[in-house]
């Protein structure tokens, strides 16, 4: 027996290797990786970053002056570029300030997959690094990788039609071209969005065309989504965008103890706000302009329509009883009655919409005209005067319907339907 126990350790010894155990692991330090694996980890979760290569990025220096909007990490990405007088590769910067600072983060480089296998309702990872070979347990995995870096194709993990996962929605052309004339309103469930190649062409992304139907605990943030033409999307700003929005969607299931396909739609959104970012492009609102954020959300819940081929809300344009009737009556109900009893309305005045929130608010219209008058040009920075009998524009009936009814936050599922 005495004998036999130094063959036993030595074959432990051989067998064994490190372990490491995480929540979310991100494979691939694209500019869509390393903004996923900081977006997780800031929302809470333990995250591994795996590099098969040395760089950040990948090797040739990025292009960073692309079309952007000027918001969530992308933003926080090139001020830090622009405040280091000494490092002046953006990729040291993504690295040195950001992936090796981020609670909760570990950043792995020069590593090589080995294997990827599920193992009941978690995932196991073998690699090698610095020659030896180490396993990392997870329970959501994220490909962030491009080309040969892809890891779902090269371990095939999960279906493809074509190049593209099977995702969890079937999102066509006619759903981006002609959101409004569809059944499905998968715009309710955007995540990301930005500019193309140039400011001519603008995107949004639904949640469900990054989680996999197979494995709704794998998500991409590379070209193989579920989105015709991500291939040509060369625009590290957008790739970054979707990055920081996968990133908050990857953290969702471990956080809860679930799968990304049961996320809640409108608390993922709310994550991408709370860390600046956005789901829509808006392109006739400045990104600073206060009113910015509340016509993400009066998109997102469909109270006003958007232009998704042009980009443009028309913030100036009129608001008319008939663009609102319908959706007003389908979220609250109560509204019918209000339009019943007004039936010579055509567009609102800033009194008629006053009135309108207050019959189906409950609150005094006294005192909201009181807000108002505070809030006009202190809060909000309308260029308007403030008077009850002007006609209410687009950017200003989507700042008081924001506030005071709050439209965004009635939920909707996967398919962008409310959920009531």
């Amino acid at each position: 027996m005495r004998k036999l126990l130094p063959i036993l350790f030595l074959l432990i010894a051989n067998h064994s290797f490190s372990q490491h155990k995480t929540d979310v692991l991100v494979f691939g330090a694209s500019a869509s990786g390393a903004s996923a694996a900081i977006q997780a980890a800031r929302s809470g979760v333990k995250v591994i970053l795996l590099n098969e290569g040395a760089t950040v990025v990948g090797n040739a220096l990025p292009k960073m002056d692309v079309p952007a909007f000027e918001l969530g990490f992308w933003k926080e990405w090139q001020d830090s570029c622009k405040k280091d007088s000494v490092i002046k590769d953006p990729r040291a910067i993504l690295e040195q300030k950001f992936l090796k600072k981020v609670k909760g983060l570990q950043y792995l480089s020069s590593i090589k997959v080995l294997k990827v296998r599920e193992n009941g309702k978690s995932w196991s990872v073998e690699i090698e690094r610095n020659g030896k070979k180490e396993e990392i347990k997870c329970k959501a995995l994220v490909d962030a990788g491009f080309g040969d870096e892809a890891i779902l194709k090269r371990f095939n993990l999960v279906s493809f039609v074509g190049e593209k996962i099977k995702s969890i929605i079937n999102y066509s052309e006619s759903q981006k071209q002609q959101p409004y004339n569809e059944y499905t309103k998968f715009y309710r469930t955007s995540i990301a969005a930005g500019y193309g190649v140039s400011k001519d062409s603008t995107y949004y992304f639904p949640l469900g065309s990054f989680v996999s139907k197979d494995k709704p605990s794998i998500m991409v943030a590379n070209i193989s989504a579920n989105m015709k033409g991500l291939e040509h999307l060369q625009n590290i700003a957008l790739w970054t965008n979707i990055g920081q929005s996968v990133g908050a969607l990857a953290a969702y299931g471990p956080f809860f103890n679930t799968t990304s396909d049961k996320a809640n739609v409108r608390m993922i959104q709310g994550e991408v706000f709370t860390y600046k970012s956005f789901i829509y492009p808006v392109v006739d609102i400045p990104e600073n302009d206060f009113a910015f954020f509340p016509v993400q959300r009066i998109i997102g819940s469909q109270i006003l329509r958007h232009d998704f081929v042009t980009g443009k809300f028309n913030p100036e344009g009129l608001v008319n009883k008939n663009d609102i009737k319908d959706i007003l009556s389908e979220l609250h109900p109560r509204s019918r009655i209000w339009f019943i009893e007004n039936p010579s309305v055509s567009d609102l005045t800033l009194k008629e919409t006053i009135s309108l929130i207050s019959f189906i608010g409950g609150k005094e219209s006294y005192s909201i005209e009181d807000e108002l008058k505070r809030s006009w040009k202190d809060k909000f920075k309308l260029n308007s005067d403030y008077s009850l009998d002007k006609f209410i524009t687009k950017k200003e009936y989507a700042i008081l319907m924001d506030l005071y009814l709050a439209p965004f936050s009635v939920r909707v599922n996967m398919e962008g339907l409310f959920i009531k």
